[in-house]
């Protein structure tokens, strides 16, 4: 486990632990612990670009993990290529940052408690405006 998912996990058991946690707090303390100034890795950007706009977990009989994230952002130029263009690698991290999260309702004891899997991703990207 890194350093930020040791950070994490300490911080929501400080907390109580998972149980006592709204699915939005669990999000948000991923917020956090990556926006906060000792942290410098490849995502740290993503702490200070994204923002939480609500957090829905509804597990279902069909579909006991049924969790939904809505992430709004601004594109800041250092994500951007030499065209001026979201770079494709930025998608790749943000992709997989944003998937991580949506999953991290879903985590409790013993269940994608220490990190994040690798998930299917189904995406739309609209065409750039202007």
């Amino acid at each position: 486990m890194g350093s930020l998912a040791r950070k994490h996990s300490a911080k929501i058991a400080e907390s109580g632990g998972d149980d006592d946690l709204s699915p939005f707090q669990k999000v948000q303390h991923w917020f956090d612990a990556i926006s906060s100034s000792d942290y410098d890795g490849h995502d740290a950007i993503l702490g200070r670009i994204l923002k939480l706009e609500s957090v829905t977990f509804a597990p279902t009989s069909s579909n006991p993990h049924n969790s939904r994230n809505v992430i709004s952002f601004t594109v800041p130029r250092q994500l951007c290529n030499s065209t001026g263009m979201l770079h494709g690698g930025a998608v790749a991290l943000i992709f997989d940052i944003t998937t991580s999260m949506a999953i991290t309702p879903c985590m409790r004891d013993g269940f994608w408690d220490s990190g994040h899997v690798s998930r299917t991703r189904e995406h739309d990207l609209p065409e750039a405006s202007g």
